[in-house]
């Protein structure tokens, strides 16, 4: 590992997404929030996960050989592991810098890593660095992220009691989730509160005051967030825009969250009402601006069954929609909305394209063609300015996906997503 990404801190930025109006864009999923730090965390917070994880923490260098001492002695008098010796430094390397294997090589990397980043990066640099990384269940890393899905608060207004939980909850993540496993994490809480309370963070009375606070917490849930696929969407981006920069980024999207709920309605009353009929299970929508700002983004009928994104990823032939592509084809050839095309019986290789309901106008503007939407025409008048300018109109106005130039591609023959669709 290069001391240079060591000293860098975080190996791949945190990227922080808001909707329009500044308001967190929680995703489905592992999330981490965004760095908090030294000073953002809570006294409460640090004298808990001191307690519990690393109570010499600002007095070794590293390496704590009396808790190494301290936990085999504990270990062997219960006949199983019930301490671990491991500093927080030494856990900071674990879960950011070296593979977890045992072996006698990543011991001794450890150990000099750790001598290395007390040495360099000083001891609040190195809790700080730990307290965001951490794994802490749920799909939470960092205890910016863990307060947010826990307790949907910011890290700072943790209270004593759900410090102490979360510090808890640090060993065994998943035995101790506070989702699944409640009483597990309130009990660990009420541990961790008696400790700090032996080691004189606070007082018994403070100490029993949590926990009877604490003694009925059952951490819900949050519901659904709106706007999943949006924002799975969106972090492919940012994360680009992120490049190489290490450290908390905000994104600031388009996101209007009450036009993202009224567009998730409309697709699940579309789908129940019509879905039958069509033959159609699920549905896609994507509502932007006159200026291209995407605003809402859905892509099924339910994101909690299916995160697959209909809009930007399903490609579908996008029918008479794409002959828009064709008449400005022919405007930028020169031609006029008042210029004439037939509207006849055509037939290319075979291939005999008919408007819908049958009959035929014959000679008629553009303007008309367009209008009623008829697909002799539209054909006939793509073969006058070329399938190529055909493609090129399309890709002119944002169309990224693979066109086949062959005749029927003017009316729609060639798949496209929504997403590309909707942006012309």
């Amino acid at each position: 590992m290069p001391w240079e990404e060591i000293a860098d801190g975080s190996l791949k930025p945190v990227v922080v997404l808001e909707t329009a109006d500044g308001k967190p864009l929680v995703r489905q999923g592992p999330i981490q929030g965004p760095y908090a730090a030294r000073q953002d965390f809570p006294d409460e917070l640090i004298d808990a996960v001191l307690t519990i994880e690393d109570r010499r923490f600002y007095e070794h260098s590293g390496i704590d050989l009396r808790g190494i001492f301290r936990a085999l002695y504990k270990n062997v008098e219960a006949g199983e592991v019930v301490q671990g010796g491991s500093t927080i430094t030494q856990q900071l390397i674990k879960i950011m810098y070296l593979e977890r294997d045992r072996t006698w090589k990543r011991k001794i990397q450890e150990a000099v890593i750790a001598f290395w980043l007390e040495h360099k990066l000083g001891k609040d640099e190195i809790l700080t660095r730990y307290l965001n990384n951490i794994y802490l269940g749920a799909g939470a890393t960092g205890m910016p992220a863990a307060a947010r899905i826990y307790f949907d608060k910011e890290v700072q207004e943790l209270e004593l009691g759900e410090a102490a939980m979360l510090a808890g909850i640090i060993r065994a993540p998943s035995q101790l989730n506070p989702f699944n496993h409640p009483q597990g994490a309130r009990q660990q809480a009420k541990l961790v509160l008696d400790m700090m309370a032996r080691a004189g963070k606070i007082t018994v009375a403070q100490a029993e005051a949590a926990n009877d606070a604490f003694a009925e917490f059952s951490p819900t849930k949050p519901t659904a967030r709106s706007g999943s696929w949006f924002s799975d969407w969106v972090m492919q981006e940012a994360r680009e825009l992120a490049g190489p920069y290490r450290g908390t980024i905000t994104v600031r999207t388009t996101m209007i969250p009450r036009l993202q709920i009224l567009a998730e309605k409309v697709v699940a009353e579309a789908l129940d009402k019509h879905g039958a009929n069509a033959g159609a299970s699920q549905a896609a929508l994507v509502a932007m601006t006159p200026e291209g700002a995407i605003v809402a983004m859905v892509g099924g009928r339910d994101y909690g069954k299916s995160s697959f994104n209909r809009a930007a990823s399903a490609m579908r032939q996008p029918g008479s929609a794409f002959k828009l592509f064709v008449y400005y084809a022919a405007l930028k050839a020169g031609l006029t909305p008042f210029d004439s095309v037939d509207d006849a019986p055509i037939e290319i290789n075979g291939w005999r394209p008919e408007n819908y309901g049958g009959g035929y106008r014959g000679r008629v503007s553009i303007a008309e063609a367009f209008a009623r939407s008829l697909n002799a025409a539209t054909v006939a008048l793509a073969m006058e300015v070329g399938i190529d300018n055909v493609v090129a109109a399309a890709r002119e106005l944002g169309i990224d996906a693979k066109l086949n130039e062959i005749p029927s591609l003017a009316l729609g023959a060639s798949e496209v997503n929504l997403l590309d669709l909707r942006a012309t």
